[in-house]
């Protein structure tokens, strides 16, 4: 969400130099290498004005454990016992011998505990650990006699230091290889036996390419063995220890080594991995993993056979062998590339030259500092006396009837309380039908007669604590009768299953087939853009508290307390007011906790409690939010559009079928922002659009940030790309000259109004010297043998549509005694800084500093009614209520000011109080249109210049530069919304090049359903030059609060650009062929998909 930047620059306040300036170069600070005008702020950090990292102030050990360590002995064995695990933590080896230690206590760590927890402990079962993890005998490295020693207790970085401790820069391709292993805090606390020992994996394929001898002993008889790691090391992996055996260490052959190749990718679900080990006798082993259940060593190879071995043909994920080899043979770099950013504002004005205007500042996020330091309460944080724990019995059928439900087995548990199904429900199970809710939806509380995909939530399982909770639920039996399941786009059309009869379509002009026989250029095609998970970082998560007279207490992670509200009273069978919803935050939500959505964690619970009468908390674990929750709708396109000679379009036609999953949700919704949106920067004369929601046994997919204009906004680009390249036409001119004006009408009839697109894409133009830069990247192309660099500038335009249903709003503000506000608005906090945004409008109306006012949370007994938080219109709907509200109360409060100028404001609201004024204010108020309908209410636009960089050899890619300009008026708040910004980037970035959501086939079940699975953007994948600049207008619409804009999902469909720059880095490698084609190239881009497009070039200019 963050796009990382802030994160980066806060860790660089570590480091030494120039203030902890990301943004250095030559050693100066970017404000000293700075050459923009006065008129902007350059950075929203000043870092002279930061506090240099000071070592001396590091947060001390705590002194109680220091009292505690001081004062055992060295000769006491530390024992840790819980209900069903007793794990015994020696010091040293001798400590093995003491007589507590039970004979058939099982060695668990330095890896073992990974083998251990492969078949989790049944939760009645009792079981003896012994841990080594703290042994002072295992946690050492030496290198003596040309053998590099590693204790078995030691880290992956312990590892990693051991090598480099060597100082030989033949060990560097192992010290790159080390580095890619998961992240730094999994490397900094796994060991690497628990990586061998997984018999999957990095380590193993280093361990098997080195002949890696590990050191056993045997604490019976005090002997040591010696094993060689081989291929029958990893098969015979699980007997290869007897109980009382302990890996101590193990030993690496290093003075032999000649040479050193490794080779590394991520692939949908693991990994691959290559390591070639070259002898000075020369002799060579080669070992691939990730091609098999266990690595697989080649011995005495070389890379151009290694393609040819039988023993790696044929093997799952073979196919990214040549990736490796390509890989292997490229020159790793241990130095991270230098992160330069630079963002550009211009400060609101303060025309009233108050002496409080916070407004347009870059001030931090309300909850930074709780965020940092993990004080921060969120819905999963709730503990009321006597919580229980409730956890989804899922679907293991993607379509099938439900014949009987038996959780007997589970009820048998210590510790399990009860099994929650829809018998348990005194309402309705389909809360989503009420006219009270924002839409029509389907959705059930728990399946009664069908289960309509993997992950239907059937029933639940009420326990003390969360881990017996699941451990029962996978005890309960479901008796099922397989019905045909409708897994895929195909499988619908196929079945002709879609939530609605027609395809919601927009038509304009003449019939688009008959204008294209005038058309000069033409083209037509099918393309995909894959579905995208939230990945918000708190789970789907709700604590439902049962309070006297049927009354409750609701805590949801949830971006519409409303629904909440109103779909738990139908639940239940009681009415709204009995039921009060409370939410101070949210972790993340980007529309994935919206209606049916945090119902699912919500809804479950609160029956639970509502059958026991107690407090039942319901947290989805992150497989269970992957499985049971939807996320951005993955669609098929076919288009064809066409232009005339001089590269004006004439007309498109685009066939779009969305996967809209088992519920109805809001998928005909976004289908129809889909539909209305493909024309949205392009004026397209004869132009029809059709979109088919698809009905399908998979999870429902939902709102996501962009709500359909990212699928839009890509099968138009895909399509201009494509023409552009056609005709002859430089795709930046070609965009430019095909723009929508202001006051021009779209396809579906709506305005350009309050739009700036043209000039943000002259100053993106500018701002980037895009004609040289062009030129420069063509010169490095000519140059450079396997890297080459592709360019693209696109256009985002997103009308800020605000819906009348949901342009109103409540709010309350109250003044107490000693001056100090609080406030309460129907908007969410979820990270966007909505309430941050809320306080400088609030302390600039009242002119006080922000720290007199606060937001304490969103609670529907003070803000009824509230509309759902989204759609980037929470600053603009709330803003203006808040301020309208603030103007109300001064009214009172304005004239004693000016009666008693030297007074305080405090004593001013005193004497208010005493004159019976009022100080507290509720504010229903909808927001001001310049006209009439449910049109935009003014288009947030942009630009992005984009520079990507190509590995011909690998398929990989680096974002070099991105620079853009966004129109957010005059910004609220430019520290957010650049956040934003750069957060909604790397968001459209990731689906662009590495996120997809995958469903089995065969199955339906959700294959990558955890992030050891499902690749997103990670802070070393942000742009290297990473610059953002506000465009400094103001907003003239009616409802704008201070000019200012949204910016949450404008920006988003900017990412897009990445895809087109590494397109245009691979088609420069066939610039001789007219009209070179890539009908390979779908995102997500990749390595293995660019090597197919890289693959499908050479082969049309070699015909």
């Amino acid at each position: 969400c963050t796009g990382y930047r802030p994160i980066i620059e806060a860790f660089s306040t570590f480091g030494s130099g120039c203030g902890g300036c990301s943004g250095s170069k030559d050693g100066k600070c970017c404000r000293e290498n700075s050459e923009s005008g006065s008129l902007f702020e350059e950075r929203l950090v000043k870092w002279k004005d930061f506090p240099k990292y000071d070592p001396t102030q590091e947060i001390i050990f705590p002194p109680e454990l220091i009292k505690i360590i001081s004062g055992s002995s060295s000769t006491d064995l530390p024992i840790f016992r819980g209900p069903n695990l007793e794990i015994f933590a020696p010091n040293s080896l001798s400590h093995l011998e003491n007589k507590n230690v039970p004979s058939d206590a099982k060695v668990v760590s330095s890896g073992l505990l990974t083998v251990s927890l492969r078949n989790k402990i049944p939760i009645s079962k009792k079981e003896t650990w012994i841990s080594l993890q703290n042994c002072n005998t295992t946690k050492s490295a030496d290198y003596n006699e040309g053998k590099l020693f590693i204790g078995s207790s030691l880290s992956l970085t312990d590892v990693r230091e051991a090598f480099d401790s060597l100082k030989n820069p033949k060990f560097d391709e192992v010290l790159w290889y080390l580095d890619q292993f998961s992240s730094t805090h999994v490397r900094n606390n796994a060991t690497w036996t628990g990586s061998l020992l997984s018999a999957s994996g990095d380590f193993p394929t280093l361990a098997l390419a080195f002949g890696m001898r590990l050191q056993i002993f045997d604490f019976v008889s005090k002997q040591t063995e010696t094993t060689l790691v081989n291929e029958p090391f990893f098969e015979k992996i699980t007997g290869k220890f007897k109980s009382k055996e302990i890996l101590t260490s193990g030993v690496f052959d290093v003075d032999t080594v000649e040479n050193i190749k490794t080779a590394k990718f991520d692939v949908s679900g693991s990994s691959v991995s290559l390591v070639q080990v070259q002898r000075k006798d020369g002799s060579s082993k080669i070992a691939v993993g990730g091609i098999s259940d266990f690595p697989v060593l080649v011995e005495n190879s070389d890379f151009e056979n290694l393609m040819k071995e039988k023993k790696l043909l044929g093997k799952k994920n073979s196919e990214y062998l040549e990736l490796l080899v390509g890989k292997a043979t490229t020159e790793k770099t241990l130095e991270d590339p230098e992160f330069e950013t630079l963002q550009l504002y211009m400060p609101t004005p303060n025309n009233n030259n108050q002496e409080h205007w916070p407004v347009g500042r870059p001030l931090a996020h309300q909850y930074a500092d709780r965020h940092t330091t993990g004080e921060a309460v969120y819905a999963g944080d709730v503990q009321p006396p006597g919580l229980l724990h409730i956890a989804p019995v899922m679907s293991t059928m993607s379509h099938a009837e439900i014949l009987s439900i038996d959780p007997s087995e589970a009820l048998k548990l210590p510790g399990v309380v009860d099994f929650i199904s829809v018998k348990d429900i005194p309402g309705t199970n389909i809360p989503g039908e009420h006219p009270g809710n924002d839409g029509p939806d389907d959705a059930e509380v728990f399946a009664e007669k069908k289960v309509l995909y993997v992950g239907h939530i059937v029933g639940g399982v009420v326990a003390e604590t969360p881990l017996i909770a699941r451990k029962a639920a996978k005890l309960v039996k479901i008796e099922y009768k397989k019905l045909d399941p409708i897994l895929s786009i195909k499988d619908a059309i196929k079945a002709d299953s879609f939530f609605t009869p027609e395809p919601i379509t927009v038509v304009t002009g003449q019939d688009p087939d008959e204008a294209f026989l005038s058309c000069a250029h033409v083209v037509e095609g099918n393309i995909r853009l894959e579905g995208q998970q939230h990945v918000y970082l708190e789970p789907q998560s709700a604590v439902c508290i049962p309070q006297e007279d049927q009354e409750w207490t609701i805590y949801s992670a949830t971006q519409s307390p409303t629904i909440a509200q109103l779909q738990s009273a139908l639940i239940l069978g009681i009415q709204k007011h009995q039921i009060t919803v409370k939410c101070k935050r949210v972790g993340g939500a980007f529309g994935g906790k919206v209606n049916a959505q945090s119902g699912y964690a919500l809804y479950p619970a609160l029956v639970a409690a509502n059958k026991i009468k107690k407090p039942v908390s319901c947290v989805f674990t992150r497989e269970e939010d992957f499985v049971i929750t939807g996320g951005r709708h993955p669609a098929d396109c076919y288009y064809k559009l066409g232009c005339d000679s001089e590269g004006n379009l004439v007309a498109g036609k685009f066939i779009i079928h969305a996967l809209g999953g088992y519920s109805q949700d809001v998928t005909t919704w976004v289908s129809t922002a889909i539909c209305h949106n493909i024309d949205n920067c392009y004026k397209i004369p004869n132009l029809k659009v059709q979109v088919f929601s698809c009905k399908t046994n998979t999870p429902s997919n939902t709102a996501m940030r962009g709500f359909g204009q990212p699928q839009a906004c890509f099968f138009i680009e895909n399509a201009i790309d494509q023409l552009s390249r056609k005709a002859n036409i430089n795709p930046e001119k070609f965009r430019e000259m095909n723009f929508f004006e202001e006051g021009d009408l779209k396809a579906d009839g709506t305005e350009i109004i309050f739009d700036n697109l043209r000039l943000c894409w002259n100053e993106c133009k500018k701002f980037s010297d895009f004609e040289n830069l062009k030129n420069e990247v063509k010169e490095f192309n000519k140059s450079s043998k396997f890297l080459k660099r592709g360019i693209c500038l696109v256009p985002t335009r997103f009308g800020v549509v605000h819906g009348l249903l949901f342009e109103q709003t409540f709010v309350l503000i109250n003044i107490y005694l000693d001056g100090s506000v609080s406030i309460s608005i129907g908007g969410i906090e979820m990270g966007q800084g909505l309430n941050t945004k809320i306080l400088q409008v609030a302390a600039t109306e009242l002119n006080l500093p922000m720290e007199r006012i606060t937001i304490i949370e969103n609670s529907t007994e003070k803000t009824a009614n509230s509309p759902v938080t989204g759609g980037s219109q929470g600053a603009d709907l709330h803003g203006h209520a808040v301020r309208k509200a603030c103007q109300k109360l001064m009214e009172g409060i304005r004239p004693l000011m000016k009666e008693n100028p030297k007074r305080s404001w405090e004593e001013i609201v005193i004497l208010a109080h005493s004159e019976r004024l009022p100080l507290s204010v509720g504010e229903h108020c909808t927001y001001p249109r310049n006209r009439p309908g449910e049109g935009p209410c003014y288009h947030t636009s942009g630009a992005a210049c984009i520079v990507t960089e190509v590995d011909i050899r690998t398929g990989e890619h680096v974002v070099k530069k991105v620079q853009i300009i966004l129109d957010t008026g005059y910004s609220l708040n430019p520290a957010i919304d650049v956040g934003q910004i750069e957060g909604a980037f790397i968001q459209m970035y990731g689906l662009m090049t590495m996120e997809s959501t995958a469903v089995d086939e065969t199955t339906g079940r959700v294959i990558n359903d955890t992030f050891l699975k499902y690749k997103v953007p990670r802070a070393r994948d942000v742009p290297e030059k990473f610059q953002v600049k506000l465009l400094g207008r103001p907003n003239d619409s009616f409802g704008a609060i201070y000019s200012s804009k949204a910016t949450g999902e404008p920006p988003y469909m900017l990412g897009s650009g990445t895809y087109f720059a590494i397109k245009d880095a691979i088609l420069s490698l066939n610039e001789s062929t007219e009209n070179p084609q890539l009908n390979s190239l779908r995102p997500p881009l990749t390595p293995t998909t660019v090597m197919e497009a890289i693959k499908e070039l050479k082969a049309q200019g070699q015909s």
